[in-house]
């Protein structure tokens, strides 16, 4: 099943361009803000725009100058609209994301996303 929550776009959305290409970014409402940080630093060398879906953006400080951010963004949008999501490796987003064709590097830090995934070895 497909879902995508229905909010406003963020100012910024209309201004995005297609000069570089973009990665969205979301670990959801329980990502942890450290490991958030780790990925974004990764992210900021690289010539790419970054979206991040953040909803606990208020711990989130300093974002680099290739990020804009939201509290929650259509990932359906987001998804179709980029080169690569980085996720939890929950459903939602990476159905979204299989469904655009665009690849999906999950990384797996909640306790039941690991209890979920421990069959498939």
């Amino acid at each position: 099943m497909i879902w995508s929550p229905p909010v406003a776009l963020p100012d910024w959305w209309q201004d995005l361009r297609s000069d570089m290409p973009i990665v969205y970014v979301t670990l959801g409402s329980t990502g942890d803000p450290q490991l958030l940080r780790v990925i974004l630093d990764a992210l900021c060398a690289l010539p790419v725009r970054v979206i991040l879906a953040c909803p606990i953006g208020d711990e989130i400080s300093r974002l680099p100058p290739n990020v804009l951010s939201a509290k929650y963004l259509p990932g359906d949008l987001a998804a179709a609209m980029s080169v690569m999501v980085v996720c939890n490796g929950g459903a939602p987003t990476s159905h979204q994301a299989l469904v655009a064709g665009v690849p999906v590097l999950g990384i797996v830090s909640n306790m039941d996303q690991n209890l979920e995934h421990a069959g498939d070895h």
